[in-house]
């Protein structure tokens, strides 16, 4: 299964336009109280399970960048309100705060009577899982200690290592994952986990990567990860702009590049309790409708270790 590198990888969006759409106006989010932020909602009555989504969709790590995104990106979400509130050279990351607001409404509008809390994300927005979900079921459990949190990550454990060739760095496309979120964390004033802080107190860029902030996670967590993700691929620069993968010719370093990619991300996974890792050239599987049969074995497969667990018990 592959999807082609040509050109940036697209994200195609999960969210129907015809839900609902929940609105947010905090003072805590924006002192100057024209903030709003935005959700949609689904409602199925009767259920006592809630998925909650964090889409994917890039990210920018300086002014330049950042000025950019909010011009070819305005449509996501909280990167619309930047032109229009911030002023001068000033950009807020926010992005934390709002989650807690998000949480905060939703358990108003029901969620302590949850069951099962479900936080999902793919590509950026499997990160936001990774590095918020200890804080966000802290958050539920202040309400409800008996609901059970959990997550999903879909395409968001990137590798922290040295990119193919290097590029100037102008946007999250040509930059690799290590320059880009080095050059991040010195504007973005992070809310990272203490554990993974502790473990990387010189270099806290590093707990953006799955494998160094996995360690310091106590909220359970199922890994879905591509061993040769497209979007790792682009932004570890193997190809050139021209070639059309796997269709287009390859040098014996690019492949020999390919293959050691797809063997560190499984070296990585060795200490995952719950992950699945296809050989797959792709990026994101739970917004792909010919991914839905994947996905349902997936979920089949984790009903049914755990019955195992339950009957051995």
């Amino acid at each position: 299964m592959a999807d082609g590198l040509t050109g940036p990888v697209k994200h195609s969006s999960a969210v129907k336009p015809a839900l609902p759409m929940g609105v947010i106006a905090s003072y805590l989010i924006d002192i100057s109280a024209q903030g709003l932020y935005w959700y949609y909602i689904r409602r199925s009555r009767g259920s006592n399970k809630w998925v909650v989504f964090l889409e994917g969709g890039w990210y920018c790590f300086d002014h330049v960048s950042c000025s950019e995104r909010s011009r070819v990106m305005p449509d996501f979400m909280s990167s619309r309100n930047w032109p229009r509130f911030r002023s001068a050279m000033k950009f807020s990351f926010m992005g934390s705060l709002i989650l807690d607001e998000v949480f905060n409404e939703l358990l108003q509008k029901g969620m302590r009577r949850a069951q099962t809390v479900l936080i999902a994300g793919t590509s950026a927005g499997a990160t936001g899982v990774l590095v918020n979900i200890d804080r966000i079921a802290d958050l539920i459990h202040a309400r409800k200690p008996s609901v059970d949190v959990r997550g999903l990550v879909d395409s968001g454990w990137f590798l922290d290592i040295q990119p193919f060739k290097e590029k100037v760095c102008r946007d999250a496309f040509t930059c690799s994952p290590l320059a880009g979120i080095q050059r991040g964390v010195q504007v973005w004033n992070p809310r990272l986990p203490k554990g993974c802080i502790d473990a990387h107190p010189d270099e806290i860029w590093r707990c953006y990567f799955g494998r160094r902030v996995f360690p310091s996670i106590q909220t359970p967590v199922y890994i879905i990860q591509n061993m040769y993700d497209a979007a790792q691929i682009q932004v570890s620069n193997v190809l050139e702009e021209q070639h059309t993968w796997p269709r287009g010719e390859l040098s014996s370093d690019q492949w020999r590049y390919l293959l050691d990619l797809g063997q560190q991300v499984k070296d990585t996974l060795q200490n995952v309790s719950a992950v699945f890792a296809p050989g797959c050239v792709s990026h994101e599987i739970l917004n792909k409708p010919s991914s839905i049969v994947v996905v349902v074995v997936v979920v089949v497969v984790v009903v049914l270790v755990v019955l195992v667990v339950v009957v051995k018990k």
